[in-house]
């Protein structure tokens, strides 16, 4: 008989099917809550730190008081991975304001906040040797989402719309950029491009979410190589001509994509560049808090 899935909701846990949050929550009327998905190979979190610090900040950013210190967040994860009937699997955790009795925009100092969490299964990690079939495609669009999109929050209608579009277009995934011009990210990741041996990423501000893993490729490459990497502007020019594109997850880890739009990436192939840089990322990764 196969076991069923484990949650934790409000300090107990449970199997998933049987956990219940009331209609009445902030969470589900107005998306108010933070997020965070832990990824964990071999039922081990990788960067468990990283990802508790910026709950933590993400928290405190829109004013919800936990009262939890990392060591509550750690275990909840903990348990969940080991527990997980695959030995690669994501941990969402997901903390909302509270349940109020009348809906409101505003909302009192009093609210318990909801502690959700759960586990699901992850693609193994890509390798040189592990690499995908073929390189994603994206559509590029607009980025019509609100101008906070540093904080992990619940409300994720924007990074929906742009996804779904996307798909629908007969895409993989959306590759956003500003009015301005400026790209910011994917809905749901992180982007890098490539050009005559420089690995570019777009500056971290208020526009686009501090990626996890997006720092621990910034960090690996750092630390254990000589390749250089530029946290600059940058514009979907850039990314035309580039000679490699990635997009970097939780869950993806780094992807190689080989088309924005009806441009080829490239020579339309996984580049070398990504091989090189996805191996010294899973020799290293383990390294980091």
């Amino acid at each position: 008989m196969t076991q069923p899935e484990l949650a934790y909701l409000n300090g107990h846990y449970l199997p998933k099917n049987e956990a219940q949050i009331s209609p009445m929550d902030r969470g589900f009327l107005f998306g108010d809550g933070i997020y965070e998905v832990i990824p964990c190979h071999n039922r081990k979190p990788i960067a468990l730190q990283r990802h508790i610090d910026r709950l933590q900040r993400n928290l405190s950013a829109i004013g919800i008081k936990a009262g939890h210190d990392d060591s509550h967040w750690a275990g909840i994860i903990r348990t969940l991975a080991q527990e997980s009937p695959t030995e690669h699997c994501g941990v969402y955790l997901h903390i909302s304001r509270g349940t109020a009795a009348k809906r409101h925009h505003t909302y009192s100092d009093g609210l318990s906040p909801t502690q959700f969490a759960y586990s699901f299964q992850i693609p193994a990690p890509p390798s040189s040797a592990n690499r995908p079939s073929m390189g994603l495609k994206l559509k590029s669009q607009e980025d019509l989402r609100w101008l906070h999109c540093d904080v992990k929050v619940t409300a994720l209608l924007g990074n929906v719309l742009h996804y779904q579009y996307a798909v629908d277009e007969g895409f993989d995934e959306a590759l956003l950029y500003r009015p301005s011009g400026k790209i910011t990210e994917a809905s749901a990741s992180n982007v890098f491009c490539v050009k005559n041996g420089v690995i570019f990423t777009p500056a971290l501000d208020n526009t686009l979410l501090p990626g996890i893993t997006r720092g621990l490729v910034i960090d690996v490459l750092r630390d254990h190589s000589k390749i250089t990497v530029l946290e600059q502007d940058l514009g979907l020019q850039d990314f035309l001509d580039a000679d490699e594109v990635w997009l970097s997850s939780s869950t993806r880890e780094l992807a190689p994509v080989t088309q924005i739009d009806e441009r080829v990436i490239g020579n339309g192939e996984i580049g070398p560049m990504w091989a090189r840089v996805i191996d010294l990322f899973q020799r290293h990764k383990y390294e980091y808090a």
